[in-house]
């Protein structure tokens, strides 16, 4: 009995070790060695502001996204209907569609 338990933690304790180790990886491969701001730097004067004004306007539109996301959900959860929630996801999609198409 003593030897099951003992093989099992093992076998629990070489998983955790390969999730662990797998994380690791994952982070040193997404970790640049350049950081954002000196990315920003190489680019030009004009080439950096039009990113920051890209990237603060994706953030707003990703906000806008997930406030019409929570929209659904209380709609869809409120409401026995389907069509409502159909109609809501339709929605959804086609925001962010279109502000993928106007912000790039």
């Amino acid at each position: 009995m003593q030897m099951k338990n003992s093989k099992r933690s093992e076998g629990e304790s070489q998983a955790t070790r390969q999730v662990s180790q797998n994380r690791r990886l994952r982070t040193e491969k997404h970790r640049g060695s350049t950081s954002r701001k000196k990315k920003m730097d190489d680019l030009d004067k004009n080439e950096a502001k039009e990113r920051r004004f890209h990237n603060k306007r994706m953030k707003a539109v990703r906000k806008k996204a997930l406030k019409m996301r929570d929209i659904v959900r209380i709609a869809s959860s409120r409401e026995k209907n389907s069509g409502i929630k159909e109609l809501m996801t339709n929605v959804y999609k086609l925001l962010i569609l279109s502000a993928q198409v106007c912000y790039q």
